[in-house]
Order: C-alpha cells, then sequence, then structure tokens
C-alpha cells in the first residue's frame, strides 16, 4: 500500500513533535551548586557557582584548580573575566583571586555589571596554557 504524498510531510513533522515533547518535560538535575569545568592540556579548572546562579552584582565563588592526576596546583595569581562586545573590545569585569589554606583551592569575586555570557580565564602558571569557563549571569 503506498502513502499519499503529504503524509511523507506528516509523519517525519509528528516524529519530530513527539521529541520535542519528551525532551521539554524532562526535570533538570538537582544540586547544591552549579559547576563549570574545563581541562587544557595537563590543568583542570573547576569553578564552584553559586545554587540559584550567577546574577548582576559582586558574586562569590570557589575555584579549584588542579592537574590531571587530581593534584592541587598552588600559585595561580592570573584569572579574568570577559564579555565579548560586539564591534569593540571585551569588557572585562572586576575580579579578586585569593587563595585558601587549601592547596589549589581559591575564593573569587567578580563584579557582574551585565547579564549574559562571560569568560572566566584562568593561567594556572606563567607558562601555561589559559583554561576558560563559560559562565552564564541573568538579572538579579
Amino acid at each position: 500500500m503506498r502513502l499519499k504524498p503529504f503524509l511523507w510531510l506528516i509523519l517525519p513533522m509528528l516524529f519530530l513533535s513527539g521529541v520535542l515533547l519528551l525532551t521539554g518535560c524532562q526535570t533538570a538535575p538537582s544540586s547544591t551548586a552549579s559547576q563549570a569545568q574545563r581541562t587544557v592540556g595537563k590543568y583542570q579548572v573547576q569553578a564552584d557557582l553559586p545554587a540559584q546562579g550567577l546574577k548582576v552584582r559582586e558574586e562569590t565563588y570557589t575555584l579549584r584548580v588542579t592537574d590531571t592526576s587530581g593534584q592541587p596546583v598552588p600559585g595561580v595569581t592570573r584569572v579574568q573575566v570577559t564579555m565579548p562586545m560586539a564591534g569593540g573590545p571585551s569588557m572585562t569585569a572586576p575580579t579578586t583571586l585569593t587563595p585558601s589554606s587549601t592547596p589549589g583551592t581559591y575564593t573569587v569575586k567578580t563584579e557582574f555589571t551585565m547579564a549574559g555570557d562571560w569568560t572566566l580565564s584562568v593561567k594556572p602558571n606563567s607558562n601555561a596554557e589559559p583554561v576558560a569557563l563559560a559562565l552564564s549571569v541573568s538579572e538579579s
């Protein structure tokens, strides 16, 4: 039996609608804090972000820097938080980095002045390639 030509158009649309309906109904995993993590070369950087997400205001979060074997990397001195701007230079958010008593763990304070997609760039040491993490900031 041959399907009518219009059914060949409707069947894929019904399939896609079903897939979209099923994926849209999934619940987000619960956690006490958000995380952003990335490995570049022999370094892994993890940012433990506030559970409510980053907002336009001063935010404090924890940064963990390890090598790929999981050993802490002490002595990180350079972090930068930037937002690309269309047609101009990137915006840089004022950021301070304070080492904690735990090796490889740092407290970061950043003054986010605008909602949108920001990049946290961490340079584990002077010879290392920066590790960039994507951060999403929403209105407070």
